[in-house]
């Protein structure tokens, strides 16, 4: 997944691979308003989560090229920012997997 941000408005674009680099779905969107680039990152990542939740897949690895986010996933704590927070309910969604891992591109 991967975000973009121009005059204050949003879009993302969501790529589903198999393990063969075949792709199987994808999903773009435009949004208004957000914060910064870290909160768009974030979203772009639920809505790639939600897909793969749809698609019912067991193995998932997620990739963002937004490091701090990959960071609190990896190794997220307690943290008491608002960040820190969604980070803690997408690590929620994240586990629901069987096997799931998120890495940087």
């Amino acid at each position: 997944m991967d975000a973009a941000v121009c005059n204050n408005k949003f879009g993302f674009r969501v790529i589903i691979s198999d393990c063969d680099g075949f792709v199987r779905s994808g999903c773009a969107g435009y949004k208004g308003d957000l914060l910064s680039t870290e909160w768009v990152e974030v979203d772009a990542l639920v809505e790639g989560i939600s897909m793969a939740h749809s698609f019912n897949f067991d193995h998932v690895t997620f990739e963002s090229d937004y490091a701090s986010i990959v960071n609190c996933l990896c190794k997220y704590h307690v943290d008491i920012t608002i960040l820190g927070y969604r980070i803690v309910e997408i690590r929620g969604m994240i586990d629901l997997f069987v096997e799931a891992e998120v890495r940087w591109n």
